[in-house]
Parts: C-alpha cells; structure tokens; sequence
C-alpha cells in the first residue's frame, strides 16, 4: 500500500473540516447555555435542535463521502497494486522466460555441436573408410593395368609368334610347293622309266625269241 493519505471531503482540508466542526460546537453550547439561562425557551431548544440536526446530516454526509472516497482510494489503490503486481509478474514472467529460452538455446546449442560433433566423427570415419577404399581400388587397378600390359605383351609375342608361323608356314607351303612338283618330276622319270623298262622287256622278249630262232636254226644244221 501507499504511504499516501486519502482526501477526507469535497474540496476540504483538515483545518478547514475543523473550523466547520469548531462552530457547530460552539453554537451548540452556547445554544444549551441560551436554554439554560432562558429556562427552556422553545425557539432555542428548536434552534438546538435544528443545529444537531445539520450537524448529523453533515457528519452523515462527509462520512457516506469519505466512504466513496475510500472506496475509491482503496479501488485506485488496488488498482495499482495490481498493475504494479502485473508488471512485476511480467517482469518476472519476462526474465523467466529469458532464463527458460537462454537455458533451452544454450541445451539445443550443446545438442546440436554434439550431434555436430557426432556427425563430423562419422563423417571423418567414413572418409578415412572411403580412402582406405579408393586406395584398394587404386592398387586393383594398378594390378589390373599391370596384368593388362603382361597380357598385351603376352599377345604381342603371340603376334609375333603368329607372324612366324604364317612366315613358316608360308615357307613350308612353297617347299611343299616344290616338292610336289619333284614328285611330279620323280613320277614322270618312274614313268618313263617304266617306260624304258617295258621296251627294255621287250627288247629282252625279242633278243631270247632271235637267240630261240637262232639255237633252233644251229641244232637244224647240226
């Protein structure tokens, strides 16, 4: 609460609520002095009266006032106890928060280095695993390319051995080529020699036939 004093009447201060209160005492004891001393006149007892009346009325009135004035006060009061307890919560509610998002940025930012972390790691491994790879790979096909060249060189003299061979062959051919045609020659000779040995035979069948002729004619002489 405010240390803050509510008003106490429409417009007034307190010395000026005192003077009021001061003259409406004064005038009612000098009014019961005036009807002590008039041995109760009736116009001063209803004078007395009248003022007891309006003092009750304006005591009645300035405390329903003071009242509403109260009710008011305490309703301002209350009012800014209750924005002040707002701001105060807001504030409160706001530093709260500020805590609250730093503390989740700062986990989330941890969490997240750590599976950046984790990420990297298994990055890095697959990395490593994937040079490990590429380099088995690099020595199969340096092997791959040394087999190729052997089997390049190996073809090469094959080649080579084939140009040979169709060069042997080649020469085996013409060689069969002569010999073929020597036999064609030998047969020929064979012929004419078989020839020559046939006249030969004949030759023979005639010179034993004349030298029959010959041994006959002599045994006739004889």
């Amino acid at each position: 609460m405010s240390d803050e004093e509510p008003p106490t009447g429409p417009g007034m201060d307190k010395s000026r609520q005192m003077y009021i209160d001061l003259i409406y005492g004064v005038l009612l004891i000098g009014g019961f002095v005036m009807l002590m001393a008039t041995e109760g006149d009736q116009r001063v007892g209803t004078f007395i009266g009248g003022l007891a009346v309006g003092y009750v009325l304006y005591a009645w009135g300035k405390m329903e006032f003071r009242e509403s004035v109260l009710q008011k006060y305490v309703a301002e009061q209350t009012e800014r106890q209750v924005d002040k307890v707002r701001e105060e919560v807001a504030e409160e509610v706001k530093q709260e928060a500020e805590r609250t998002v730093d503390n989740k940025v700062k986990e989330a930012s941890e969490e997240v280095e750590r599976k950046v972390e984790d990420k990297v790691d298994e990055v890095e491994e697959k990395e490593k695993k994937v040079e490990k790879k590429v380099e088995e790979v690099e020595e199969k096909e340096q092997k791959v390319e040394e087999k190729v060249e052997e089997a390049e060189m190996k073809v090469e003299k094959l080649e080579q051995a084939e140009r040979k061979v169709e060069q042997k062959v080649g020469e085996v051919e013409e060689k069969v080529d002569e010999v073929e045609e020597k036999e064609k020659k030998v047969e020929k000779k064979v012929e004419e020699v078989e020839e020559k040995e046939q006249k030969v035979e004949e030759i023979e069948e005639k010179v034993e036939k004349k030298a029959e002729e010959l041994e006959e004619a002599g045994d006739e002489d004889n």
